[in-house]
């Protein structure tokens, strides 16, 4: 019997060892699965904040590129004004002048027109697009001067009922908006009497006035 249980006791502590090791092996495989986890979820989470950032990047780059397409579309559509016909009209708002710097802003185009070192007066050209089969969109060259209003040219005359507008109608229109202080809100039908069968063409007109109230107001802050 004595040897008996000695005998026991051994096959006992063989089997605890056993146990053990196969414990430690798992254990081992546990972590290593762990470790391989974590390294795949790394991995994945690096892949994931590259595409976002490329993506991001791809996004701010699409959008400059689209607002350089925006802004050559403008320059396009404005300076078609030969400059010949650009220095004809400026004269007629500041006669003498030698110089002049141009700034697309947005939808406007902003002239300032020097005599020499002097700065005599700003000019604005402006366009409003009208979606409509019988109108033409409307282009104005306006001059600003002394916070005011001044002359206002008509690039292309407003349209009537989808024929050009008699002269004497534009001239009474755009007459109310002449020497008023650039900084009052003109609106068709409260302070500017509008013009039946024009009505697109001179709600744009005003539109293209308070743009030039808005960045008047921004220069100045």
């Amino acid at each position: 019997m004595r040897n008996g249980r000695v005998i026991f006791f051994i096959v006992d502590l063989e089997s605890v060892n056993a146990a053990l090791e196969r414990r430690t092996i798992l254990g081992e495989v546990e972590r290593g699965i762990f470790l391989r986890v974590l390294s795949y979820t790394v991995i994945v989470l690096v892949f994931v904040n590259i595409a976002i950032v490329s993506g991001t990047c791809a996004l701010y780059i699409e959008l400059w590129q689209l607002e350089d397409r925006e802004q050559s579309r403008l320059e396009e559509v404005f300076t078609r004004l030969p400059d010949k016909k650009l220095r004809e009209l400026l004269n007629r708002f500041f006669p003498g002048f030698t110089s002049y710097r141009r700034e697309t802003r947005g939808s406007l185009v902003r002239y300032e027109v020097s005599q020499g070192w002097t700065l005599l007066g700003v000019a604005y050209q402006i366009r409003e697009d009208i979606s409509c089969p019988v109108c033409a969109d409307v282009r104005a060259l306006i001059e600003v001067r002394n916070g005011k209003i001044g002359n206002i040219i008509l690039i292309d005359p407003f349209h009537l009922y989808g024929k050009p507008m008699p002269v004497e109608l534009q001239q009474s229109f755009i007459a109310q908006f002449e020497n008023k202080a650039i900084k009052e809100r003109m609106l068709v039908g409260f302070n500017v009497d509008g013009i039946s069968g024009a009505t697109k063409s001179v709600d744009k007109f005003a539109t293209g006035i308070y743009r030039i109230k808005l960045d008047m107001e921004r220069g100045s802050k």
